[in-house]
């Protein structure tokens, strides 16, 4: 039942699971300069060298989130690249339960969640640390 009634939501969700899979081999090597930077820090607390990766310039709260991904041994990139597809799902689900609240029209809901898709993607591989997190606490 739950399932019948939000399956666009879990559409959506699945689409962007399986393109994120899917496109991994085209954009697993894209790292923009302040991501370079979070991944460095996150190497750093990783490696317990907290005095190390402490800076004035950059948030650690997304560097600690990614701390247990490293320790499992999954390259520092990938993490962030996995987390942002975790806060890329978060942000599509908060934006269903938000218009569905404000009781918009059930094709405008699907719209917005399938347009929404190639601009969760972008931020997933192309911006590496911190704007979802950002995005997806701004939504709560």
């Amino acid at each position: 039942m739950f399932l019948k009634h939000h399956y666009k939501l879990f559409l959506s969700i699945a689409l962007l699971i399986i393109f994120f899979f899917i496109s991994r081999p085209y954009y697993q090597y894209v790292l923009d300069p302040d991501g370079a930077c979070y991944a460095a820090i996150a190497e750093q607390y990783a490696a317990g060298e907290i005095y190390n990766a402490i800076n004035g310039l950059w948030s650690p709260l997304h560097s600690w989130l990614i701390i247990p991904f490293i320790k499992l041994g999954i390259r520092t990139t990938d993490a962030f690249k996995l987390s942002n597809l975790i806060w890329a799902i978060g942000i599509l689900i908060l934006l269903y339960v938000y218009f569905q609240k404000r009781k918009i029209e059930r094709e405008l809901l699907n719209g917005i969640l399938i347009a929404s898709l190639p601009i969760l993607s972008y931020y997933i591989w192309y911006e590496l640390a911190a704007d979802l997190l950002f995005a997806f606490l701004l939504l709560m």
